[in-house]
C-alpha cells in the first residue's frame, strides 16, 4: 500500500478513529490501531477503529491512493508522527508489514500490525433501520434527553445509559431513580416494527464528539440489531454496543395534572439558584420554593455559615407552593431548557416530583423528586458527581 497524505485535511478524519481506540487506557494490541484501508473500488480511503464498546468507520479526506492495499497503524506513536511532522504533504507507504513515511526530506520507519489481526467490524447493512434524524437534533436530544444518566458505570446499567425509544415517535430518556429527562426529537422515516433500544453515556459521549465535528447540519440513519446500535452518515458509520437491560416504564411517571404552575425568566431563575447554591453546596444543598401572589421565593440555609433568599417575578396559577429541592438538580434542568422563560409545575401534595419545561415548547421534559428536610446532604447527592 503506497498513500500520499494532505496533512491537515487527513488529521481531522485520522482524529475521529484515534478516539474509538483503546489507546491512553494501556492498552497497546490491536484496540489501540486504525485500519486504512486503501483496497476500495471506488478509490476511497477509509479509517476504522474500535474498542469494542464503541467503532467507527471513516471515509477519509486529504489522502490519494498510489498504490492500494490495506495496512493497520499503531496509534500512540503514528499519531504523534503525523501531527508534528513539519511537512504539509507526506507519503506513507507499507510493505510486509514495515511502513515508511516520507515528510519532506525527513524519513521514519516504523512496524504495523497484521491486517488479519484486526477484527472484522460490525455493520449497519444488517440492522432495521429505526428512524433518520438531523445532525443538530440527535446532538440536542442526548444532550437533554441524557441529563439524568450517570457518566459512571454503576448497577443497574440503565443509570449511566439512555434510553432511545420509537414506539411513539423518539424520545431519548434518562433517570437516576430521583429524577427524570425526557426529548421529544423531530425524527422522520421511524419504523413501526423498531424496538427501543438502551445506550451507554460512555458511547454517546463519543458520538456526540464524532458527529459533532461538522458545522453544516447534515442527514443520520440509525439502524439496530440484537447488540448493537449504529449512527450511518455520509462519510461515518459509527456503532454503540447496546446495554443488555431492563429501562423502567416511564411514560406513567410524566403527571396529566397539575395544582400549581409558575411561569418564571429563565435567566433570572438560574442566576437567583446559583447564588442559593454558593450558600448550601457545602451543606445539604437544598432550595425551598415558595410561591405565592406572584412572587416567587428560592432560600436556602446552610449551619455555621448563613442564609440566602431570592424574591423573584413571576406568574402562578393554582394553589400556592411550599417545596424543597437539590438545587444542583434544579439548575440542570432549567440550563437544559430552551427559550426565554420556564414553566414549574407542582402537585398540591408537598412531597411530590417537580416538572420543569421550556415555557415555547412540549419537547423536553424534565422531572425532579423533592427533598425532605430532614434526611442531610446524602438525599442531595447525584450520580453525576
Amino acid at each position: 500500500m503506497k498513500v500520499s497524505i494532505t496533512k491537515a485535511a487527513f488529521l481531522a478524519c485520522w482524529g475521529i478513529a484515534e478516539r474509538c481506540t483503546a489507546a491512553g487506557t494501556g492498552n497497546i494490541g490491536i484496540f489501540s490501531a486504525i485500519l486504512m484501508d486503501a483496497d476500495s473500488d471506488d478509490d476511497d480511503v477509509t479509517l476504522s477503529s474500535t474498542n469494542i464498546k464503541v467503532s467507527v468507520t471513516i471515509k477519509a479526506q486529504g489522502i490519494e491512493i498510489i498504490e492500494p492495499g490495506k495496512a493497520v497503524l499503531p496509534v500512540a506513536r503514528v499519531s504523534a508522527l503525523f501531527n508534528k511532522v513539519r511537512a504539509d504533504e507526506m507519503t506513507l507507504e507499507v510493505r510486509d508489514g514495515n511502513a515508511t513515511l516520507l515528510a519532506g526530506k525527513s524519513r521514519y520507519r516504523f512496524t504495523t500490525y497484521p491486517v488479519n489481526d484486526f477484527p472484522k467490524l460490525p455493520s449497519a447493512e444488517n440492522g432495521q433501520p429505526l428512524f433518520t434524524v438531523k445532525s443538530y437534533e440527535l446532538l440536542r436530544a442526548i444532550e437533554c434527553g441524557s441529563l439524568c444518566a450517570s457518566v459512571k458505570d454503576i448497577h443497574p446499567g440503565y443509570l449511566g445509559a439512555a434510553y432511545f425509544d420509537v414506539e411513539t415517535g423518539l424520545n431519548v430518556v434518562s433517570t437516576d431513580k430521583r429524577r427524570m429527562a425526557i426529548y421529544r426529537a423531530d425524527a422522520g422515516d421511524i419504523s413501526e416494527d423498531g424496538k427501543p433500544t438502551l445506550l451507554p453515556m460512555s458511547g454517546l459521549r463519543e458520538l456526540r464528539n464524532v458527529f459533532g465535528t461538522k458545522s453544516e447540519p447534515f442527514d443520520i440513519q440509525v439502524f439496530s440489531d440484537d447488540a448493537l446500535a449504529y449512527f450511518v452518515s455520509d462519510n461515518i458509520e459509527f456503532s454503540i454496543r447496546k446495554v443488555n437491560e431492563k429501562f423502567p416504564r416511564y411514560k406513567n411517571k410524566v403527571p396529566s395534572s397539575y395544582a400549581s404552575k409558575v411561569l418564571v425568566n429563565r435567566d433570572e431563575i438560574l442566576a437567583a439558584l446559583e447564588c442559593v447554591s454558593i450558600v448550601v453546596k457545602d451543606f445539604n444543598r437544598m432550595v425551598s420554593i415558595t410561591v405565592e401572589n406572584d412572587e416567587c421565593l428560592l432560600s436556602g440555609r446552610a449551619a455555621e455559615f448563613g442564609e440566602a433568599n431570592e424574591i423573584l417575578k413571576c406568574s402562578h396559577s393554582g394553589e400556592p407552593v411550599k417545596s424543597h429541592f437539590n438545587v444542583v438538580h434544579l439548575i440542570e434542568g432549567i440550563k437544559a431548557c430552551s427559550g426565554t422563560d420556564v414553566t414549574l409545575s407542582f402537585d398540591s401534595k408537598e412531597m411530590l416530583p417537580m416538572c420543569v419545561e421550556p415555557a415555547s415548547s412540549d419537547k423536553f421534559v424534565y422531572i425532579t423528586a423533592p427533598v425532605n428536610p430532614g434526611e442531610g446532604v446524602q438525599e442531595a447527592e447525584t450520580n453525576n458527581e
